[in-house]
């Protein structure tokens, strides 16, 4: 699957002493919210800071993302069958996505900001029902989708607002990104003030 070719990036781009990955963790969580060790969610938004720094974030000095500095970085050894799959990692989708079937194959979804439907090779269990909306990425991997580890399903409560900011991003000429960050946030407060109304908290 794709998580080994994931991880030779990671290790491409973190091996030994790198004081950048340090400063990219607080620059990212101070866009997403402080996170703590005991917060439900803990580990999942390690999962999204790391796609974020290897797909999104360039590294300083070189005004390229990791995943495309390793992708540069193969030589004419490389197999071609891993130089396409590193090619295809370069263009991630990062959304806003709500899952619209459930088959045996795997999952259909929706994604709400640029309103495609995607066809998403997924068997795993990824603990959501039709009809829910999450944060998630997909990943290009052999001619098909699948969703990176790091997912993030919201409230159904939230969905209607979910939707309304979706409308006014796009309406704006916004990207998602910056939605994503501030939902974020919103989503740290409601796992730790879980008794305050949905509603009060998304809006």
């Amino acid at each position: 699957m794709f998580q080994e070719y994931f991880d030779r990036i990671v290790e491409y781009t973190t091996g030994g002493d790198s004081p950048e990955i340090e400063k990219a963790k607080r620059d990212y969580f101070k866009l997403t919210g402080e996170v703590n060790e005991d917060d439900r969610s803990f580990e999942i938004r390690l999962a999204t800071f790391l796609d974020w720094y290897i797909f999104d974030r360039p590294l300083e000095g070189l005004k390229k993302t990791p995943a495309q500095a390793f992708y540069d970085s193969l030589d004419s050894s490389t197999p071609k069958d891993d130089r396409d799959i590193y090619e295809g990692m370069l263009s991630t989708i990062h959304s806003i996505f709500q899952i619209r079937k459930f088959t045996e194959a795997g999952i259909y979804v929706r994604d709400l900001f640029n309103k495609k439907r995607y066809f998403i090779e997924e068997r795993r269990s990824i603990g959501c029902s039709e009809q829910d909306i999450l944060e998630g990425r997909l990943i290009p991997f052999k001619g098909s989708y699948y969703f990176s580890e790091a997912l993030y399903a919201y409230p159904r409560e939230a969905g209607r607002f979910i939707k309304g900011e979706i409308k006014k991003a796009r309406k704006a000429g916004k990207s998602i990104a910056g939605l994503i960050q501030r939902l974020s946030q919103l989503n740290l407060k409601f796992e730790r003030y879980h008794r305050i109304d949905v509603r009060e908290i998304y809006k």
